[in-house]
């Protein structure tokens, strides 16, 4: 046995016009769904691409900061080896009394 269930009047049965009001404004409902879930899928794509890019460029900093750093320890080196041939070289002038005048 197939019971309906009871409308908003107590005692009165739906009207076939009152069902396809129903079912029009389901069919509705269903498209705007359908149409937000598209809208929603499009921008997750949008979101999927733009999180691709910036995990790229994340990767490509990373690398840039690594190398970098390299280029700043052997700049720090090299300046180092500097001072250090420039301390000697004045060492080397005064223990040995050279200076900059040219004797011709």
């Amino acid at each position: 046995m197939l019971a309906l269930p009871a409308a908003a009047g107590a005692g009165h049965s739906p009207t076939v016009s009152s069902l396809r009001a129903d079912d029009a404004s389901l069919a509705a409902k269903s498209r705007g769904a359908v149409l937000e879930l598209y809208s929603l899928d499009t921008r997750l794509t949008g979101a999927k691409g733009r999180l691709a890019s910036l995990q790229a460029a994340t990767l490509a900093l990373r690398a840039e900061s690594g190398s970098l750093r390299q280029a700043l320890r052997i700049a720090r080196t090299d300046a180092r080896v500097s001072q250090i041939r420039l301390a000697s070289r004045l060492r080397f002038m005064y223990e040995h009394g050279t200076t900059a005048r040219s004797t011709s």
